[in-house]
């Protein structure tokens, strides 16, 4: 299936449920700028490479979602991945050091529709 937005990069700025009960998913495309509303069925999970920053958005209900953390660990095999919590104070760097790892819980096994990219964005302050 195509589309005009098919294959394209976009971030999610929201994320709601329906008045149908749809899981709906706001987001904005990085070339263009659209602003789109669609299911949430109908995006992809970006995986970041190793060390890159994540934010946990499922399961539902779980006391983790919302949480930043880094990918540790890519399993394919499986569909999930390993990552290390980050600290609600923690500055949001792209990237951490392999020692970090150590000081930090690592969860494992999330699936890959339970985490996001985040986009780390530079401001000018």
């Amino acid at each position: 299936g195509g589309g005009d937005y098919y294959k394209k990069k976009g971030v999610v700025t929201e994320t709601k449920v329906g008045k149908t009960g749809k899981a709906l998913v706001e987001l904005e495309m990085l070339e263009g700028g659209d602003a789109l509303r669609v299911e949430e069925k109908m995006v992809e999970t970006v995986i970041p490479s190793g060390g890159g920053l994540v934010r946990i958005v499922g399961p539902k209900g779980d006391p983790l979602v919302g949480r930043h953390a880094n990918l540790v660990r890519l399993n394919a095999a499986e569909y999930c991945v390993d990552v290390a919590l980050r600290e609600e104070d923690e500055e949001e760097e792209m990237f951490f050091e392999e020692r970090d790892q150590a000081s930090r819980k690592v969860v494992k096994g999330l699936q890959y529709e339970d985490i996001c990219k985040v986009e780390v964005v530079e401001t000018d302050d």
